[in-house]
């Protein structure tokens, strides 16, 4: 019975490290994609002020 709820838990733990990893992918992803948005209206501002 020991030996069973040992591997559970070690199962969890394994479980819970790769969601973790994923999560690291994921929010390295939505940074990514906001700086792109940033970058594309700051320049998009930039050329609206340089023809004033």
């Amino acid at each position: 019975m020991k030996l069973a709820n040992s591997k559970n838990e070690l199962h969890r733990s394994v479980k819970k490290e790769k969601n973790e990893e994923d999560l690291k992918g994921t929010i390295l992803s939505v940074f990514m994609v906001g700086g792109f948005i940033v970058l594309s209206w700051l320049s998009v501002y930039w050329l609206f002020v340089s023809r004033l």
